[in-house]
């Protein structure tokens, strides 16, 4: 199904929660992404940029987890 595609995670109104990559590690979006009523390349442009910041949050969430988890747990309970 996801061979070797990233997506992103659309509900019924048509509004992007989340992100996926080609491992099918998810990553939900800090905030929602409404692309409709929008040009393809502005609403694009939205979506990246909350990517990026639901990977930085990703990133620093893991961060203050790391000194009270064990490092085995630790690894895979965050996305890589």
């Amino acid at each position: 199904m996801f061979e070797n595609i990233h997506a992103i995670e659309f509900d019924e109104k048509k509004l992007i929660h989340a992100m996926f990559s080609a491992e099918r590690e998810k990553i939900d979006f800090v905030s929602v992404v409404n692309p409709n009523g929008k040009n393809v390349e502005d609403w694009m442009d939205e979506v990246e940029i909350m990517m990026q910041k639901s990977v930085r949050n990703e990133l620093l969430k893991s961060i203050k987890k790391y000194p009270e988890t064990l490092r085995s747990t630790w690894v895979i309970s965050h996305p890589g």
